[in-house]
């Protein structure tokens, strides 16, 4: 047993080099039992990739009651980590281990498209390219989804990147609105880009948050979608490096109710 999850740790972190070109996503999706299927995956809904529970770092869910408890562990599968919420789960959520990653130049453009990157990050790293550098990167994954369907608030976890979704005591339906709020390290997050994708379009949401770390829309279909988004920076440490802190957040959102007729 120990064997075996040496070697499914030395391949998630083997991926974590070697798969670097696009914005790979974690996130959580609901599963019968109740249950959690935590894994990464290129798009929304398609997990691919499965999570070691040794490098969950942070994790738990606000319950109905206001108090909070963690997520038991169950089966480490290929495509994705397995957890039982408490009962009365209204929220979960996970931070993972931060993990070093190098991107090669070539692949550095479809990162940067895939995250909608800033005019200003394109320069840096143009100027970094000129200089022959690498680029070097430490990322941290965060990922929250709502269980039930928004009709209380829902409350912050501490993540150092945290998506959070309000529907103003109403279930979350179509056509409604929805009000957006992310935060880095318990502080709104301003301009940062997020996108919203839903299981079955291809085409995605782009926003940018206001200054009070917010977005505010209605959503036009019913079922499962994600808010998922990077902060990219110049790493606090290292002039030459980057730091990032992935987040996603995964919700269903119901169907419109129907019309009453005129008397």
């Amino acid at each position: 047993m120990l064997t075996h999850r040496l070697s499914r740790m030395a391949s998630l972190l083997l991926a974590a080099v070697l798969q670097p070109a696009q914005a790979h996503d974690t996130w959580f999706e609901v599963l019968p039992g109740p249950a959690l299927a935590l894994g990464t995956g290129n798009r929304f809904p398609a997990q691919e990739t499965g999570i070691d529970r040794s490098f969950l770092v942070h994790q738990g869910c606000h319950l109905r009651d206001g108090s909070t408890r963690p997520m038991e562990a169950l089966d480490d599968e290929p495509a994705a980590l397995q957890l039982r919420p408490p009962a009365s789960a209204r929220s979960c959520w996970m931070q993972l281990a931060p993990l070093q990653i190098e991107v090669a130049p070539a692949l550095v453009p479809v990162y940067l498209n895939e995250i909608a990157a800033s005019a200003e990050l394109r320069r840096i790293w143009d100027g970094r390219r000129a200089r022959g550098l690498a680029w070097t990167e430490r990322y941290t994954k965060h990922a929250r989804v709502e269980l039930d369907d928004g009709t209380a608030p829902a409350p912050a976890a501490g993540l150092g990147l945290e998506m959070r979704v309000d529907s103003g005591g109403r279930p979350r339906r179509v056509g409604e609105p929805l009000q957006f709020q992310v935060h880095r390290d318990g502080q709104p997050l301003a301009g940062m880009p997020v996108e919203l994708r839903h299981e079955n379009s291809a085409l995605g949401l782009w926003r940018r948050t206001d200054a009070q770390g917010q977005v505010r829309l209605a959503l036009p279909w019913p079922g499962r979608w994600l808010l998922r988004g990077v902060d990219l920076r110049v790493a606090d440490d290292d002039a030459d490096a980057w730091d990032s802190r992935f987040a996603t957040l995964a919700f269903d959102v119901l169907s419109a109710l129907p019309r009453t007729a005129a008397p």
